[in-house]
């Protein structure tokens, strides 16, 4: 009996969804499309009734991350956003930590903050319970706090602009994304 219209579409997507996750644990480079084909519970030789390539897979799991058709629990939106008495950086926080991305652990990723001690919006004492709440969870964040610094240290336009606080939070940027990007 030959498969349904829906079961070739269906397979793609398995393969995609545990690409993702593969990909996001081990890199590009270090992602085999066998591992992806297990993780899909598929085998290696179906890969190529579906893809020509690695790279091709890649630009799926990518695409369909950015604009998947159905989002994982805590992608979807909220209408608490919609208040405006709810600052946007108090839902990037809720949501991830939420329950569903917590759950997530192929899917999430490293997180990093650069914090001025003046600032009010987060507060020192918001960062605090931020970085607890990441600890608490096990998440893997780095953090990066600078005295005599407020909100918009990297805006060199305006007056809220600290030349060496900027210059230092671009190189632990730049050495973040070389420790977890650079694979």
């Amino acid at each position: 009996m030959p498969y349904s219209p829906d079961h070739k579409k269906g397979t793609r997507q398995r393969i995609v969804k545990a690409a993702a996750h593969v990909f996001n644990k081990r890199g590009f480079s270090e992602a085999t499309i066998e591992e992806i084909m297990t993780a899909a519970g598929l085998t290696h030789g179906g890969f190529y009734r579906h893809f020509h390539s690695k790279d091709e897979l890649y630009a799926e799991a990518v695409r369909n991350f950015l604009h998947p058709d159905v989002r994982e629990p805590w992608q979807k939106p909220r209408p608490e956003l919609c208040d405006p008495n709810v600052q946007f950086g108090r839902y990037v926080v809720d949501a991830y930590l939420s329950r569903e991305h917590l759950d997530d652990l192929d899917g999430s990723c490293p997180l990093i903050g650069l914090f001025g001690n003046d600032d009010r919006a987060p507060s020192p004492e918001q960062v605090n319970e931020h970085e607890a709440a990441l600890k608490k969870h096990g998440k893997s964040y780095e953090f990066y706090r600078y005295d005599g610094a407020g909100h918009g240290i990297f805006y060199y336009h305006r007056p809220l602009y600290r030349v060496e606080q900027a210059l230092d939070g671009w190189n632990k940027v730049f050495a973040f994304f070389g420790k977890h990007l650079a694979k």
